[in-house]
Order: structure tokens, then sequence, then C-alpha cells
């Protein structure tokens, strides 16, 4: 059985402490919260071992799960790896794409497993595309959030687009050509609103968009194939299909994927059972210090084409 130790702050540590409990195949030892007094929820904590230190926490566990600000996870990722210990780390995985490469190359030499946090790639929507031969042509994908649930302090591409570049990269499965992107700041002094285009060496063409100046929160994809077009709901964790009859002309018939998972599903919980389950067998992690390095990439590349001509509303 291995044994868990939580490092970071934030609104997400209770829902991974109680996710956490939920996995049979570890121990959850404790946590570290550095420069923090309590928890949202002290209740889900009162019964964990509070380590005082970083490295007493680190000593004493197999699995670190890092929940801390971008700019400080390089730092207790490296220190992690380099004692042997196995990371869960969120996205993006490092400030930098100097620290990304770092990591890299520090968990191929290491020889333990890291996986960067995306539950899009558990949710139910996504899962149920493993039936369906996937050939885009053209994805559209859309995420919004009224202004308040959002972090004014957080940043729209890092913090927020960058789970679906890494699902798009996921689907396409093909080297990217060219980006473009704009991006507008309206309330604050950073893209509030972010549209971009990729397009890939295969023919294929992704335009994303994030905003969080919406009214209501969406989140989904449509995927455009050869006789389909396949609609995800990420939110609603719910997939169909409308598939073109070339024997009636503009005709389409649509079904719901069906799933064989069980309901209620958490993705974040089967985050954790798939990141335990690579360590177990010595397997690649779902999403991998590669993915996350590429999504990092393309990140980048974005805000610099968006930062270099940022329009602002008086």
């Amino acid at each position: 059985m291995y044994k868990v130790g939580i490092i970071g702050t934030g609104d997400g540590i209770t829902t991974r402490i109680k996710n956490w409990q939920e996995v049979s195949q570890v121990s959850l030892a404790g946590f570290y919260f550095p420069g923090v007094a309590v928890t949202q929820d002290a209740s889900v904590t009162q019964t964990l071992y509070r380590y005082s230190s970083l490295d007493e926490l680190i000593d004493a566990c197999d699995i670190i799960d890092i929940i801390v600000p971008a700019a400080d996870r390089f730092s207790i990722c490296e220190k992690a790896i380099r004692k042997g210990r196995h990371v869960l780390i969120e996205k993006p995985m490092a400030y930098s794409m100097t620290e990304a490469e770092e990591l890299v190359k520090l968990v191929k030499e290491s020889n333990v497993k890291l996986q960067v946090s995306n539950t899009e790639r558990f949710n139910p929507a996504y899962l149920s595309l493993k039936s369906v031969d996937l050939r885009p042509l053209y994805i559209e994908s859309k995420r919004q959030v009224p202004f308040h649930y959002f972090n004014k302090e957080g940043n729209l591409i890092f913090d927020f687009l960058i789970q679906d570049i890494d699902t798009v990269l996921t689907l396409v499965q093909s080297e990217v050509k060219n980006i473009s992107a704009s991006g507008v700041a309206v309330i604050t002094d950073a893209p509030d609103l972010v549209s971009v285009r990729i397009e890939f060496n295969n023919g294929c063409v992704a335009t994303l968009t994030a905003s969080r100046l919406a009214s209501g929160e969406a989140a989904g994809m449509q995927l455009f194939q050869k006789n389909s077009i396949i609609h995800i709901d990420f939110l609603n964790k719910q997939t169909q299909v409308s598939h073109a009859d070339v024997k009636e002309e503009a005709r389409l018939s649509t079904y719901k994927l069906g799933s064989a998972l069980p309901s209620p599903f958490n993705p974040g919980k089967e985050e954790l059972h798939a990141f335990v389950s690579s360590i177990q067998g010595n397997t690649r992690t779902v999403v991998n210090e590669i993915d996350g390095y590429r999504a990092m990439e393309i990140a980048h590349q974005i805000q610099k084409k968006i930062n270099s001509n940022l329009p602002t509303v008086h």
C-alpha cells in the first residue's frame, strides 16, 4: 500500500483529500500546507497528520500530490522526484518551459511516475470516445464561466484553457503546424476572453475559446469528421453522435454514446485510481510529463501571440 502526502493550498485541497480517502490501494499519510494555518474544511483534515515541513512529508510518503501555485510547483516536484517519489501535479506542471523541460528529464532519469492532473481526460463524456473511430477534420472547443467563479488573479490560458489544449492534442495526434490567437482584457488587465486557432500537419483545424465573463457555465467540444459530428458535453458528462445517412440526403441520425461506467462517476477519484494503477503496473500515466510539456508549449505560444497585441476595453 502506497502512502500519499498532499502539499498545497487553496480550494482544491478538501476535494482531493476526500477523493484520496476513497482510493483503496493507498493510505493518506497526511498533508503539509505551506504558510496556511487551517484548511477550507477543517473537519476533513482533523484525523490526518499535519507534517511540520516539506522534507518530513516527502521522506514519509511514496506518492506526493502537489496542489500549489504554478510558480512553486517546480521546486517541490524536483525535490520529490530526486528522492524517488511518484508525483501527481496540477496543470500546468511548471511555471516556465525551462522548468518543464527539466522535469521531463528528471522523470526519465529517476524512473518514477508523474501524472499531470486533467480530470476532463477521465470525464465519462471523454472516456466514451473509446468506442468511436476518431479522425477529426475540425474541432470546436468552448469553455466559459461567470466571472465570480474564476480567481481574478488566475491566468485564463494556463489555469483554464490548458486542459482543452491537452485534450485536443490527444484527440488529433498530429504535430502542430500553425497557431493564431487573440484575446481581450475587459475587467482585469489580463485576457478575460481568448480565441485560438490551431492547425495541424494532418490537416485538422481546432478552434478553442475560453471566457470568464459568461452568464453561465459551459464546457464542451464538437468534433467534425467524415459523415459524423460528435458532441462532447463535459459539464453534463455526456456525448452524442450525429451520423449522416448516405442513403438519404441531408439526413442525420443522432444517438448518445453508451457507457459501462458506474453512476454517479467521479472523474477526480478515477484520475487517482489510474495514477496508482500506472505505478503498480509500471505503465505510462494517462496524462504524463510529455503531455504536460506539449500542452505548456502550446499555451506559451498562445500567450505570446496574445500579449503581442492585446487590446483592452475602456
